[in-house]
């Protein structure tokens, strides 16, 4: 197994900071040029079908034939383990029976769903399943044509943690069993081995930058990988802008540049923990006390109308 040492850069809004993440890299699938090509060097190539092999990225159309298939030994046989890619959903399955976009859905010989993972936007949950019980991540922030960097761990006492744009969700007790798969396909849900597709169970999404930890990603990695993975650009998307940034003072401005009114903005640790919470009407300059918090990188997450947005900040 080849260790990946990485020297992230990343600039935001003004600010200069240097990550450096050490992770065990089983697979890494960028899709470059259409390819379906193991980058992590390990070997583990995967195979599009259908039409899913558009460049640079995998799509999963409204379809029965759309997916991508990875070798099994990615997980197969691990307690602990991280999934990190990007998501870009194209619509919603909400009709039907049992409507889901499905990420992934692994399978054994004997036995579908054995570990399976979707987002149900008619309930705003991400969706893990193992064949018996489903772990629920309740998130009603998600819309279509945005990326989003999705990050699933467990580690080996089986709790299981989501991450969306490095902030995390919640935790749940899954379990600390090994997983025992020979199929591993992504983009389309299985009702029987490896097949048994139904078009409003489909991905319906795009994919890129997908890749497979042997370990539970601490938040630090997740985080500062989800900024290179998403990139800047998606992150400054947010109607706010933080200044100054990095922050050496106790009073952290957010210039509400639309005037949006009534919203929330809360202030997270890189483990996604709520530290602080204000609610506004419709001010155009924001200060937020942040006095009271020791020095570290955070996140400023702003909330209007059910819809979310996240920034990153530091404070000295």
């Amino acid at each position: 197994m080849k260790k990946i040492y990485t020297l992230t850069l990343l600039v935001l809004l003004g600010s200069v900071n240097i990550l450096v993440s050490q992770a065990n890299l089983i697979a890494s699938y960028n899709f470059n040029g259409g390819s379906a090509i193991d980058a992590s060097g390990n070997g583990n190539t995967g195979t599009f079908y259908g039409s899913s092999a558009v460049m640079d990225s995998l799509t999963i159309g409204y379809n029965t034939s759309d997916y991508f298939s990875v070798p099994a030994s990615v997980l197969n046989s691990r307690v602990q383990f991280s999934i990190m890619f990007k998501v870009k959903f194209t619509g919603f399955n909400t009709s039907g029976q049992y409507p889901t976009n499905t990420i992934f859905s692994a399978d054994n010989n004997s036995s579908t769903g054995i570990f399976a993972f979707s987002y149900q936007k008619d309930i705003n949950t991400w969706r893990v399943g193992n064949g018996v019980t489903a772990f629920d991540f309740f998130d009603n922030s998600i819309i279509t044509g945005k990326w989003y960097c999705v990050t699933l761990t467990r580690d080996n006492t089986g709790n299981m943690k989501l991450y969306v744009d490095g902030v995390q969700n919640t935790t749940v007790n899954s379990y600390a069993t090994a997983v025992n798969i020979t199929s591993f396909l992504i983009g389309q849900e299985t009702d029987c081995f490896g097949g048994c597709f139904a078009a409003n169970q489909c991905g319906y999404e795009k994919f890129d930058d997908i890749r497979f930890y042997d370990n539970a990603l601490t938040p630090t990695q997740i985080s500062s990988n989800c900024f290179t993975l998403i990139g800047v650009n998606e992150y400054k998307k947010s109607q706010m802008a933080i200044f100054p940034n990095p922050l050496n003072g106790n009073v952290l401005n957010i210039n509400n540049t639309n005037v949006i009114s009534d919203f929330k903005i809360e202030v997270l640790s890189v483990d996604g923990k709520k530290l602080k919470e204000f609610n506004f009407t419709s001010e155009t300059i924001l200060k937020i006390d942040v006095s009271d918090i020791e020095s570290g990188i955070y996140f400023i997450k702003s909330t209007h109308n059910s819809q979310s947005s996240i920034m990153k900040f530091i404070k000295e």
